[in-house]
């Protein structure tokens, strides 16, 4: 097993071979050939047949408990073949056990084969929803018309729960639902067809769903002029361990986070907790630097980034770090403008990247932070739309069609206190809005690695404003 600073020096050593076209004496051939599921911890996950499709193993599941744990545990049992010498997960752990800290976690398997080189499998769990699951949840009318029409905004299928989403406060509201259940599923307590009345919005109903002598509860709850999870950033989680233990990333846990950094211990450009703009107790704030570092031994300038998504490092993108970033979080509704705090300042000198050395090189221009908001539609590429849908690996996420519904950015130039910051968004289509886009950057160039060293961006109480 491959632990700690040999894993390290195993990855310099894979950079280091990975442009060779042969090694002589060495093989870098190497394929798991069967993947099977031996048990799953907590009770009531249930695994099915493992899919592998090219180098991702998909594992379905269904949860038929009332929530969904933080933890999924999955042995596994698995063949290779080929020149492997070594199994690792991540950066280590015992390759026979999974650890999924969320649903949409990923673990990944690295054959490392004699001459270095690491196969690696991508395995992510597929929550194929129970028979007490529902399936669809659509609003077929509601009142008073002042309301407009409720957006469903989240089917909670870990919490149970339905989320309608109302851009503005107008009770008491009526909704007509239409509901898909599995096949064999009923209401208990449920007519379909029937309406559901919210005298305020703190309401909610509780819908019983029956499948073969067992039942769930499914609770209906409304959401008005919907905020982004955690857009106060007051909550920081340790996402490492020792010795990166005092770098934080936004979010209560690993398995509650909406908005992501560009933080990684291998990298190191860096968003930071700092005090907030009220400067209470327990009131904090992101500050993002730009800063020239050493990543694996590639001199880089690097931005740092807050967006709503995810990021990890992979050390094949490192001149792409576009795809190293998976923008976009389900949501519905059509905000007429994003507000923030903020305050900035500009570092000295400013850099591009040499065209023929990837290497930072000084210029005269000055620089500027961004906080750029996007609303998307979102399809397959069968054209279904991908409501609620947020993709794992860089393959699905490029596989789906982005049309832009509305837009707006904010170029932040240098001001030494907390200013509050408008982001109109001009829409451009009347397509549904399924996910959003918030970007913060500490250099509104750094995915092209352009920016100044020493720029901080420092934001704060981010909210979405509707007419």
């Amino acid at each position: 097993m491959i632990q700690g600073s040999k894993y390290i020096a195993l990855l310099f050593f894979a950079i280091a071979l990975s442009g060779c076209a042969d090694i002589d004496g060495m093989s870098d051939e190497a394929s798991i050939t069967s993947f099977d599921v031996l048990s799953c911890r907590p009770g009531g996950i249930r695994a099915g047949q493992p899919v592998k499709t090219g180098n991702t193993i998909i594992i379905p599941y269904k949860n038929n408990a009332s929530s969904c744990p933080d933890i999924i545990t999955v042995e596994v049992s698995y063949t290779t073949a080929g020149s492997v010498v070594d199994v690792l997960i991540d950066a280590g752990g015992d390759p026979s056990t999974l650890v999924f800290e969320s649903e949409s976690a990923t673990r990944e398997i690295s054959l490392i084969t004699k001459s270095g080189v690491p196969v690696t499998y991508t395995v992510k769990l597929e929550n194929r929803q129970s028979e007490l699951s529902i399936l669809r949840f659509a609003v077929q009318h509601s009142t008073p018309a002042q309301a407009g029409v409720p957006s469903v905004g989240v089917l909670g299928f870990c919490s149970k729960t339905v989320t309608l989403m109302l851009a503005r406060d107008a009770f008491p509201l009526t909704v007509t639902p239409d509901i898909t259940l599995f096949d064999g599923a009923s209401f208990k307590n449920y007519t379909p067809g029937g309406n559901l009345t919210f005298q305020t919005a703190a309401d909610t109903h509780t819908l019983t769903v029956t499948y073969d002598g067992e039942e769930l509860d499914w609770t209906v709850r409304l959401e008005v002029a919907p905020q982004l999870p955690n857009s106060g950033f007051d909550e920081w989680f340790h996402a490492w361990s020792s010795p990166n233990e005092t770098k934080e990333q936004i979010g209560r846990s690993a398995t509650q986070q909406f908005w992501c950094t560009t933080n990684d211990p291998l990298a190191g450009f860096e968003t930071t907790k700092v005090v907030g703009e009220r400067g209470g107790a327990g009131d904090y704030a992101a500050q993002l630097h730009t800063n020239i570092k050493d990543v694996v031994g590639i001199r880089k300038l690097g931005a740092a980034g807050l967006f709503t998504g995810f990021f990890k490092l992979n050390l094949a993108y490192l001149d792409d770090p576009v795809r190293m970033t998976k923008m976009g979080r389900p949501f519905l509704l059509r905000p007429a403008k994003a507000v923030f705090s903020g305050k900035y300042t500009a570092g000295r000198p400013y850099y591009m990247q040499d065209p023929e050395t990837k290497t930072p090189v000084e210029t005269s221009d000055n620089d500027r932070g961004s906080c750029r908001v996007r609303l998307e539609h979102w399809t397959d590429n069968a054209g279904n739309v991908l409501y609620n849908y947020t993709p794992v690996t860089p393959e699905e996420y490029e596989a789906v069609t982005r049309v832009i519904v509305g837009e707006g950015e904010r170029l932040i130039d240098p001001v030494p206190n907390w200013t509050r910051m408008e982001v109109p968004v001009v829409y451009q289509s009347g397509l549904q809005v399924t996910h959003i886009i918030v970007d913060f950057a500490s250099s509104k160039d750094g995915a092209l690695f352009r920016g100044a060293d020493g720029s901080v961006l420092t934001v704060d109480n981010f909210n979405l404003l509707y007419d």
